[in-house]
């Protein structure tokens, strides 16, 4: 009876892979078909992408405001006359 049992359970699990196997290459078909391209990257490329841009953008906020911060310093020497008026 387990054997029964277990053979149904697998053959339906197998029913449904293929089920949905089929399902899904035609749907790529179909969009492959009207000229949309599929992606090709794997999940974990395209987080790690992401994650890459996002430390890039943070990188360049950091370095635009050091740069500000020494222009600033920079301005503050070129314009010492001397006084203690800053």
């Amino acid at each position: 009876m387990l054997i029964i049992i277990s053979s149904v359970i697998i053959a339906i699990m197998l029913f449904l892979c293929s089920f949905l196997g089929f399902k899904q290459g035609l749907k790529l078909g179909m969009q492959s078909a009207k000229g949309i391209e599929p992606i090709t990257k794997s999940p974990i490329a395209i987080i790690k992408e992401i994650v890459k841009e996002h430390q890039e953008t943070k990188l360049e906020k950091e370095l635009a405001e050091q740069e500000k911060k020494y222009n600033e310093g920079v301005e503050r020497m070129m314009h010492y006359t001397g006084g203690d008026e800053d």
